[in-house]
Protein backbone atom coordinates (compact mmCIF):
# COMPACT_ATOMS: atom_id res chain seq x y z
CA UNK A 1 0.00 0.00 0.00
CA UNK A 2 1.73 3.14 -1.21
CA UNK A 3 0.26 6.46 -0.17
CA UNK A 4 1.65 9.24 -2.36
CA UNK A 5 -0.87 11.67 -0.85
CA UNK A 6 -0.27 10.72 2.79
CA UNK A 7 -1.24 13.43 5.24
CA UNK A 8 -0.11 13.63 8.87
CA UNK A 9 -3.21 14.25 10.99
CA UNK A 10 -4.49 13.92 14.52
CA UNK A 11 -8.14 12.89 14.24
CA UNK A 12 -10.11 11.06 16.90
CA UNK A 13 -10.90 7.54 15.78
CA UNK A 14 -12.98 4.65 17.07
CA UNK A 15 -12.63 1.06 15.95
CA UNK A 16 -15.20 -1.68 16.33
CA UNK A 17 -13.52 -5.01 16.72
CA UNK A 18 -16.04 -7.77 17.41
CA UNK A 19 -18.01 -6.72 20.47
CA UNK A 20 -15.34 -4.21 21.56
CA UNK A 21 -15.15 -0.52 20.76
CA UNK A 22 -11.75 1.12 21.17
CA UNK A 23 -10.88 4.81 21.08
CA UNK A 24 -7.73 6.24 19.56
CA UNK A 25 -6.23 8.74 17.13
CA UNK A 26 -5.12 8.60 13.53
CA UNK A 27 -1.55 9.70 12.87
CA UNK A 28 -1.68 9.64 9.09
CA UNK A 29 -4.24 9.00 6.38
CA UNK A 30 -4.32 8.75 2.61
CA UNK A 31 -6.83 7.72 -0.02
CA UNK A 32 -6.42 3.99 0.55
CA UNK A 33 -5.12 3.61 4.09
CA UNK A 34 -4.56 4.96 7.56
CA UNK A 35 -2.38 4.52 10.61
CA UNK A 36 -3.84 4.83 14.09
CA UNK A 37 -2.87 4.31 17.70
CA UNK A 38 -5.35 3.27 20.38
CA UNK A 39 -5.66 4.89 23.78
CA UNK A 40 -4.20 2.76 26.61
CA UNK A 41 -6.24 -0.36 27.38
CA UNK A 42 -6.37 -2.54 30.44
CA UNK A 43 -6.99 -5.78 28.54
CA UNK A 44 -5.65 -7.40 25.40
CA UNK A 45 -7.52 -7.01 22.10
CA UNK A 46 -7.83 -9.70 19.51
CA UNK A 47 -6.63 -7.84 16.43
CA UNK A 48 -4.85 -9.89 13.80
CA UNK A 49 -3.22 -9.03 10.50
CA UNK A 50 -5.78 -9.57 7.74
CA UNK A 51 -8.81 -9.05 9.98
CA UNK A 52 -11.54 -6.56 9.06
CA UNK A 53 -12.98 -3.80 11.21
CA UNK A 54 -15.06 -0.64 11.09
CA UNK A 55 -13.28 2.63 11.77
CA UNK A 56 -15.13 5.81 12.61
CA UNK A 57 -13.21 9.07 12.18
CA UNK A 58 -14.36 12.24 13.88
CA UNK A 59 -14.56 14.90 11.21
CA UNK A 60 -14.12 18.36 12.78
CA UNK A 61 -17.29 20.42 12.42
CA UNK A 62 -19.18 17.60 10.67
CA UNK A 63 -20.53 14.10 11.26
CA UNK A 64 -18.37 10.99 11.59
CA UNK A 65 -16.78 9.25 8.62
CA UNK A 66 -17.11 5.45 8.57
CA UNK A 67 -14.54 3.20 6.90
CA UNK A 68 -14.42 -0.56 6.42
CA UNK A 69 -10.76 -1.54 6.77
CA UNK A 70 -8.44 -4.54 6.65
CA UNK A 71 -5.55 -4.69 9.12
CA UNK A 72 -2.21 -4.67 7.27
CA UNK A 73 -0.05 -4.73 10.41
CA UNK A 74 -0.48 -4.35 14.17
CA UNK A 75 1.80 -4.22 17.19
CA UNK A 76 1.36 -3.67 20.93
CA UNK A 77 3.25 -1.07 22.91
CA UNK A 78 3.34 -1.82 26.67
CA UNK A 79 4.08 -1.19 29.63
CA UNK A 80 1.73 1.55 30.95
CA UNK A 81 -1.57 0.15 29.84
CA UNK A 82 -1.56 -1.36 26.41
CA UNK A 83 -1.77 0.62 23.20
CA UNK A 84 -1.96 -0.75 19.69
CA UNK A 85 -0.44 0.76 16.58
CA UNK A 86 -2.43 -0.36 13.56
CA UNK A 87 -1.87 0.12 9.84
CA UNK A 88 -5.04 -0.39 7.83
CA UNK A 89 -6.06 -0.60 4.20
CA UNK A 90 -9.37 1.10 3.46
CA UNK A 91 -11.55 -1.46 1.70
CA UNK A 92 -14.72 0.63 1.49
CA UNK A 93 -15.34 4.30 2.28
CA UNK A 94 -18.35 6.51 1.91
CA UNK A 95 -18.16 9.61 -0.27
CA UNK A 96 -17.76 11.80 2.81
CA UNK A 97 -14.28 10.28 3.38
CA UNK A 98 -13.10 11.41 -0.04
CA UNK A 99 -14.52 14.87 0.67
CA UNK A 100 -12.81 15.01 4.09
CA UNK A 101 -9.52 13.85 2.60
CA UNK A 102 -9.72 16.46 -0.15
CA UNK A 103 -10.21 19.17 2.51
CA UNK A 104 -7.27 17.89 4.57
CA UNK A 105 -4.92 17.69 1.57
CA UNK A 106 -5.59 21.27 0.48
Amino acid sequence: MLCPTKKMVNLKARIRCGDSTVEGFTNSICEDGLYMRTLPLMSDLSIAQGSFMMVELAQPGMGPVNLYCRVKWVYKTPPHGLTYSIGMEIVDALQNYKEMLKELLN
